[in-house]
């Protein structure tokens, strides 16, 4: 090979491994582009989840709390209605036990941070307000009926009288104005709510100057002639039975009643008259008996 030639081959080799490595250079020059922009992708990439991540939990937390809000409003308005229904029920039934839970649900729902916990706390004061109106409602209808049994039994209880078989002068006034003096004598001796009617002496099967029928003492001008001491006695005694009326079926269910009394029921009023201090009656009553009777008037039966 002459000089010249070589020398031409070797610029032509020179040429082309010039042209080798300019490539080489920009083929790594774009691959290190790639990678960079592939790498922003990948930030970019990573910090728009982050993003949504943080908003999801974002939301999540403004989701938990407005039901929480909400979960206590509902408890407020059932822990008001719980507390109206134990209202009513003061004075009628125990409700302490479900009185003192409306408050510890209360006190826990003060302290909750969960919706859930609440809302289990709503449906516990519900229950109880359930549960005290059950109660209140069973009270009153326990009420009617001991009412109704009571009128019955007043409908049912006899009629008792005080005979007049003796006349021992009406020491102030005569027979006169007789009814409107018993009027004042009944309203003297405690009687001022009870109905006074004149009647013909017909007394269930017996004749009497004075006589008891539930809600009502009735009496025959023959009273106008008795004296007066008596005339209080008899209005007492009219009373005493009035009281009797109205704890008729414990009385006649009373053993110490028939143990005291043998079911006298005239012999009851005559000490009930003698508990307040008044001793017309030729009967005397024991302390026992005096005792038990004195308790009627305050619808006590021994």
């Amino acid at each position: 090979m002459s000089a010249i030639k070589w020398v031409g081959v070797a610029a032509v080799a020179g040429l082309a491994l010039t042209g080798s490595v300019a490539a080489q250079a920009t083929e790594q020059h774009q691959h290190q582009r790639y990678v960079v922009l592939a790498a922003d992708q990948q930030a970019d990439i990573v910090g728009q989840e982050r993003a949504r991540r943080a908003a999801v939990v974002e939301f999540l937390r403004e989701k938990a709390a407005r039901e929480l809000a909400e979960a206590k409003t509902d408890f407020r308005r059932a822990a008001k209605k719980a507390s109206a229904a134990l209202d009513t029920a003061k004075g009628k039934v125990d409700a302490s036990t479900q009185r003192s839970a409306v408050q510890a649900a209360k006190k826990q729902v003060a302290a909750a941070e969960v919706a859930d916990e609440v809302t289990a706390l709503t449906h516990k004061v519900n229950a109880v307000r359930k549960t005290v109106k059950a109660k209140v409602k069973a009270y009153k209808e326990e009420q009617e009926r001991k009412a109704r049994a009571a009128a019955t039994r007043q409908s049912a209880a006899p009629a008792t009288g005080i005979s007049s078989s003796s006349n021992d002068g009406d020491s102030r006034g005569g027979s006169d104005g007789w009814f409107s003096q018993m009027r004042s004598i009944l309203n003297s001796v405690g009687g001022s709510g009870v109905r006074l009617v004149a009647f013909d002496g017909q007394c269930g099967r017996v004749w009497a100057a004075a006589c008891s029928k539930s809600g009502a003492i009735m009496v025959n001008s023959s009273i106008g002639g008795w004296s007066y001491n008596r005339k209080v006695w008899a209005m007492d005694h009219e009373l005493a039975h009035q009281y009797q009326f109205r704890v008729w079926s414990t009385l006649m269910a009373s053993d110490t009643y028939r143990s005291l009394f043998g079911s006298n029921i005239e012999l009851l009023a005559n000490c009930m008259t003698q508990a307040r201090g008044l001793n017309y009656s030729s009967q005397r009553c024991s302390g026992s008996q005096v005792a038990f009777a004195g308790g009627i008037w305050q619808g006590r039966v021994g």
